[in-house]
Formats: structure tokens, C-alpha cells, sequence
């Protein structure tokens, strides 16, 4: 096995270590003010859930991790258009502001907001991959939310 090789595999293991520490150890303020926003159980109408992710707030690699909460669903076929703005609508209606229009990138269509939380500010990113995730996780129409708590 080559020095390169044997570097990649040893900082992507030293990677994997790190996020998986800041992402251990229980619950945190912040990442329960996530999960118990009535965004975080939105589900898309015919919808399947792929996977749920929470993380805490930490340090990774010396870098600042703040508290993270992400859902990916399996969507049905439809018209990305639509399926954004109903996302983005539930996001609404639970009290989130929508910041600027909706954006594409990669093939993918997105829009963010805000919300002030009792802990303080947060974010969401809502995502729509109308041909599946680059990941694999989903290999049709998916919807990502990501739900971000800063100070």
C-alpha cells in the first residue's frame, strides 16, 4: 500500500472519529430546541423516511460543529417545484422565515430560513433531489431538511 493510501485511509479514519465524538455523549440544549420544532416532524404527503440525523454541538478536527438535525425522505414523482413549496409552506406555518427565493444548484432545488428559537438563532435548508441523493441514500425524488442551531 502506498504513503498516499496509507495518509487518506488514516485522516479519513481520524475524520470519522472525530465527527462521531462531537456527535456522542447524549443531548445538548440546542439539539433538543431542534428536535422538538414542529418543523422537525413535518413528513412530505406519500413520503418515506431514509434516515434521521441528530448531532450535537462540538469540535471537530478544531473546528466549531454546531447542532444539527436532518431528515431525508423518499418522495414520490412529482413536479420539484411543487414539492418544495409544500415543504416550504409547513416551514412557514410553523414559524420559520423564508430568506430569498428558491435556487438551483446540482441539479437540485433549495430554499433557506430562519427562526429564533428560545436557545437562540437557527437555520433551515430545505432540498429537493427531483433524481435521487448524490449519496445513494435515496435513488429517486428525495427531500433533505436540515435544521442548524448557532448561538
Amino acid at each position: 500500500m502506498s504513503l498516499a493510501r496509507v495518509v487518506g485511509v488514516a485522516v479519513c479514519a481520524a475524520s470519522a472519529s472525530a465527527i462521531f465524538l462531537v456527535a456522542c455523549g447524549g443531548t445538548s440544549e440546542r439539539l433538543r430546541a431542534l428536535e422538538n420544532d414542529a418543523f422537525a416532524r413535518y413528513e412530505p404527503a406519500g413520503s418515506h423516511l431514509v434516515y434521521t440525523r441528530a448531532e450535537k454541538e462540538g469540535t471537530a478536527l478544531g473546528e466549531r460543529v454546531y447542532a444539527s438535525y436532518r431528515r431525508l425522505f423518499e418522495l414520490p414523482s412529482g413536479n420539484p417545484e411543487h414539492q418544495l413549496r409544500a415543504a416550504v409552506k409547513a416551514a412557514t406555518r410553523d414559524g420559520w422565515k423564508i430568506t430569498g427565493d428558491p435556487f438551483r444548484t446540482g441539479g437540485t432545488l433549495s430554499q433557506a430560513g430562519e427562526k429564533r428559537l428560545a436557545s437562540g438563532h437557527a437555520e433551515v435548508g430545505i432540498t429537493v433531489f427531483p433524481k435521487g441523493t448524490p449519496s445513494g441514500n435515496a435513488r429517486g425524488p428525495a427531500l433533505l431538511i436540515v435544521l442548524r442551531h448557532f448561538d
